[in-house]
């Protein structure tokens, strides 16, 4: 009865050091899983993040860009408001304050003058803005779980980790991947 005990606590201690073997080798691999997943979560967060200071920046360019235009519109026709109104007080200085010699002297210039202002309109010179649009992207399709992969879990089965050249070649799989076996303790 005592050998028979023995030989149970022998097989009960390499059965715990066999349970211990396998959690110590599964918390490893949850580990590696979890590097994982955290590894794909940042390349999709950096993804997202370049795809965002891109189109900002695209923004930003457009708004400074039709910023140049504006302010040159702007300035020409501020330009244009001087002259006119310069042109129109000299012609009402003329006619309040000059005398019919210096009016008829003077006609000819005025008349050259106010065909170069009415030339040059300003006008027909319109402002335009550039079009500018967003089209969002199907959010409702990236708050899948599976965005950044898909978990199997599968409660109380042990798990090995098999890379095999045969089951990439079969299943086209570019990458090594983590099977697991159906062995329950």
């Amino acid at each position: 009865m005592i050998n028979k005990f023995c030989r149970k606590s022998t097989t009960f201690g390499k059965y715990q050091k066999k349970n211990e073997k396998k959690r110590n080798e599964f918390l490893r691999h949850a580990d590696a899983v979890t590097s994982e997943i955290k590894l794909t979560g940042k390349e999709v967060h950096e993804i997202v993040d370049n795809g965002l200071v891109t189109h900002l920046d695209e923004v930003e360019m457009a708004k400074s860009e039709d910023a140049e235009k504006a302010e040159a519109l702007e300035e020409r026709c501020k330009l244009a408001l001087v002259e006119r109104e310069s042109f129109h007080t000299y012609l009402r200085e003329i006619v309040d304050k000059g005398r019919p010699s210096d009016i008829i002297r003077a006609a000819s210039e005025l008349e050259k003058t106010a065909h170069e202002l009415l030339d040059s309109d300003v006008t027909g010179v319109q402002y335009r803005p550039p079009y500018l649009s967003f089209t969002a992207a199907d959010v409702s399709q990236l708050k899948r779980p599976d965005l950044i992969g898909r978990m199997t879990h599968q409660p109380g089965i042990a798990y090995q980790l098999h890379l095999s050249r045969t089951l990439r070649s079969v299943y086209g799989m570019s990458r090594p991947s983590v099977v697991c076996n159906v062995v329950a303790p």
